[in-house]
């Protein structure tokens, strides 16, 4: 008997356990997406990541200001429509150099500036952690009175550096937050006992106010009361000082809850932490949460197989949609999650580790240089970033007969809302995650309606480990550690994502069959045709990778319905403008690297002039950017 299941939830959907056989009749999955309503906003809860480096003092100096890791940031900030908004740093303030005087210490910002100015240049804002300890010099800050207050007004001058460097508009968004996982050993490298760590708190606390700057904190696991008393602490005097004063100095309430290898358990910890925390401290219910560590295992480091593959990208789309969907249900809300996938994988790991890009260090005599490659999660996050701000309704039908489970899928839709006219766009995302190896491939129909009498165009994009799997591709090619510019050429052509489908209609109804692998994501995105070209690409700008390679990196110019970027290059002194389009595949990211040969004369075959232009689905043309010399 084939059971017939209807749910429903507010424009979000994730249905577990589910399994479909050859007798399944029909589809596997019919979905409903109503693109004429709105459920109301949706909370972009998701573009962020985060990163450490190997170690504090010298080792985050020598990480988190190495080219490998501009190009990394570089490339993460490349995701259309800012698909990557903040990341979470740890040690930074070991960035910042101390001279000493006969008075005070003075403290040097540039290599800190250079990194945050890095950051911003690529649509990115810091998760600014409290963090470090400068020359060495606030060792003693858990018993000394006079270093804490130099601790105060360090942060104090801070503040004051970068609001007088960037504005204060820009500031007040960063993330500020106070020490990670202070109970940690690994972190709490000034030995802060709970008394010590709660007078730092406070001084850091006071130190941003004075300039109307929150801090969020305090970046815990919570795993117990007796084993993380600084963090509960924490939190313990928060709810006095709501009780006494109104306000407790954090503005959100960040925490650690990773989910043992299975996506669902990662919203089952948080909702569990965040009932534990409220019953016990009820008025920090007034305060927002925000688990900025939601990773599926903990370990970045650890070599897993789905960690390189499409399973990995599935599994990221599920966490969202259950915290999305369920939050309502459940009492409890975050005003963010974030993965802690920006790291630099480590040889001789390459892709089973939590990165979003797989770093390969071509380690050669004379050519010393890294060579990057993106995974399908770090794709994913850029297919979720055409998720417009108006939540739409979403229903499925799921027909089986087995309750046996062996894939989950997640199925989140937004646009532009209501209103359509010219230039209007919605997105919806599906995702199946495999729970296990053998799982089948899936029937699934999509039942758009949208409204009448409007015409629309749509494309669908598609991640799954046949179509898009440079890992697969490196494998096959006997998993080398110095790939050559065939195989990296190969496994960047197959970066994904894939364009599928793509079609012209006019509402009311379109039914989309798609049949999709286990595990994979897809994007099925709908436009309406603009009234105007597309407009002008900016900022273009290139970063050296070796001897006739660069990577050009562009900003977009808020065009949603893109088909490809077209990058154009005039090689030497361009005397007779004669550019050439040098983009060989489809190009959705904001970037591209480009690998040329070198010139008779012996110079460096990618010096010249290049320019970018936007090509959308109506094959209209936007204006070029403005022409960027390089070197």
């Amino acid at each position: 008997m084939v059971a017939f299941k209807v749910f429903q939830l507010v424009g979000l959907l994730l249905v577990a356990s589910t399994r479909a056989t050859q007798e399944s009749l029909g589809s596997d999955f019919d979905v409903v997406v109503d693109m004429t309503s709105s459920v109301g906003d949706l909370r972009r809860i998701w573009d962020n990541t985060g990163l450490s480096p190997p170690g504090p003092g010298e080792a985050a100096m020598e990480y988190l200001t190495s080219k490998e890791q501009l190009v990394n940031l570089a490339l993460i900030g490349s995701l259309p429509f800012k698909g990557i908004s903040h990341v979470r740093i740890h040690w930074l303030l070991d960035l910042i150099t101390v001279n000493y005087t006969d008075v005070e210490p003075l403290f040097n910002f540039q290599s800190l500036d250079y990194l945050i100015w890095w950051l911003k240049v690529h649509r990115m804002k810091p998760g600014f952690e409290l963090m470090g300890n400068p020359g060495g010099i606030f060792n003693d800050l858990n018993s000394n009175p006079t270093t804490l207050t130099l601790w105060e007004k360090f942060i104090s001058n801070l503040a004051a550096h970068y609001i007088s460097k960037f504005g204060k508009s820009e500031v007040e968004r960063w993330r500020f937050e106070l020490w990670n996982e202070p109970d940690s050993t690994q972190y709490n490298i000034l030995n802060l006992t709970t008394t010590g760590y709660l007078k730092y708190a406070l001084a850091s606390m006071r130190a941003l106010e004075s300039y109307n700057l929150s801090i969020s904190g305090p970046a815990d696991t919570f795993r117990d009361f007796e084993h993380h008393n600084i963090s509960w602490s924490l939190l313990q005097m928060c709810n006095t000082l709501l009780a006494v004063t109104g306000k407790c100095g954090l503005n959100t309430i960040t925490f650690h809850k990773k989910g043992d290898g299975d996506a669902q358990q990662v919203f089952n910890s948080s909702a569990e932490f965040f009932s534990t925390a409220t019953t016990v401290y009820p008025l920090l219910k007034t305060i927002p949460f925000a688990n900025n560590e939601a990773d599926i295992l903990t370990g970045w480091w650890r070599e897993e197989e789905w960690r390189g593959d499409v399973n990995y990208a599935a599994r990221v789309v599920e966490i969202l949609t259950t915290f999305l969907a369920t939050v309502n249900q459940q009492n409890f809300s975050v005003a963010y999650i974030s993965n802690d996938n920006g790291f630099l994988n480590q040889f001789p790991a390459y892709f089973n580790q939590r990165t979003l890009l797989t770093r390969f260090q071509m380690n050669f005599t004379e050519d010393h240089h890294n060579q990057f490659i993106r995974k399908p999660v770090m794709v994913t996050m850029a297919l979720l970033s055409y998720l417009g701000p108006k939540e739409m309704p979403v229903f499925l039908r799921h027909l089986t007969n087995s309750s046996d489970p062996d894939s989950r899928i997640s199925v989140l839709a937004a646009g532009d809302g209501v209103d359509v006219g010219p230039g209007w766009s919605a997105a919806v995302v599906l995702a199946v995650s495999a729970l296990q190896p053998d799982c089948p491939d899936k029937t699934l129909q999509l039942n758009l309606r949208l409204p009448p009498y409007i015409e629309f165009m749509y494309v669908v994009y598609q991640l799954d480990n046949v179509l898009t799997n440079p890992k697969n591709i490196w494998e096959k090619n006997g998993k080398p550690d110095f790939p050559d510019a065939s195989l990296l050429d190969e496994m960047r052509s197959n970066e994904g994502p894939y364009v599928g489908q793509t079609g012209s209609v006019v509402g009311d109804w379109e039914i989309i069959s798609l049949q999709i692998k286990c595990p994979s994501v897809a994007l099925v995105h709908v436009c309406v045709r603009p009234q105007n070209p597309p407009g002008k690409v900016l900022q273009l700008h290139a970063v050296n990778i070796t001897f006739n390679e660069v990577l050009l990196l562009w900003q977009d110019s808020n065009t949603r319905c893109v088909k490809t970027y077209e990058v154009f290059f005039c090689s030497g002194a361009c005397l007779n403008d004669e550019y050439q389009l040098i983009t060989n595949r489809t190009v959705l990211m904001l970037a591209y690297q480009f690998k040329t040969t070198t010139n008779p004369d012996g110079t460096e075959g990618s010096r010249g002039k290049y320019k970018v232009r936007v090509h959308d689905y109506w094959d209209q043309l936007g204006a070029f950017s403005d022409v960027f010399v390089y070197p």
